[in-house]
């Protein structure tokens, strides 16, 4: 797809990345003032039942967490060639990652951070819901937190973390970390997170 195509009810603007399976856009609402990521299936990539299963569920998964420092899914569709799409709230800001190039951060906002995404994570946990692609490329700093200058944008929080979760196989019981059906890729644990970063 090209810049002016139509996704919906959105415009596309310019393509983010590109995976085997999957194509993320940035896009801007005909309508509404909001840019939003449009994440479709990969017609290269063949759209399988199996794949779109999975691009629809990425979507319930991340709409039932409901949290400020997860991204917002604002709808899903399947497109005239019948592959699936789902739109999702669109973060700017820096990364973790380009915070930390030029080298190390203020103790104060490494400990807001921290705290914001692990707050994330519990609450994504509580859920059965295991993000298997959290990493600095993908928690995005927005300026609103509760203990530190500097913010990243999960909502109310520091950090904001992009789709990648994973349910787990049955809920966790109250109290525990839920184990996810296999061992999850190592990753960090600092803030929002999102889909479309690297």
């Amino acid at each position: 797809m090209e810049p002016g195509d139509r996704i919906g009810d959105y415009s596309i603007e310019v393509e983010i990345v590109r995976t085997k399976t999957e194509i993320s856009y940035r896009a801007v609402h005909q309508l509404l003032p909001r840019r939003a990521v449009i994440k479709v299936m990969h017609t290269a990539g063949g759209a399988t039942n199996a794949a779109s299963m999975h691009l629809l569920r990425e979507a319930c998964m991340l709409e039932a967490l409901q949290h400020p420092g997860v991204v917002r899914v604002f709808e899903s569709g399947v497109l005239a060639d019948r592959r699936t799409w789902f739109a999702y709230e669109y973060v700017a800001g820096p990364t973790v990652a380009t915070v930390l190039a030029p080298g190390s951060i203020d103790r104060s906002d490494a400990i807001a951070m921290l705290r914001d995404v692990s707050e994330v994570l519990v609450h994504a946990h509580q859920r059965g819901v295991i993000h298997c692609g959290l990493r600095p490329g993908r928690i995005v700093l927005t300026g609103r937190s509760r203990g530190s200058r500097s913010a990243s944008r999960t909502g109310a929080m520091p950090a904001r973390t992009t789709p990648r979760p994973r349910r787990t196989t049955r809920p966790p019981r109250p109290g525990t970390t839920p184990r996810p059906s296999s061992p999850p890729a190592t990753h960090s644990t600092i803030a929002r997170t999102c889909s479309h970063s690297a």
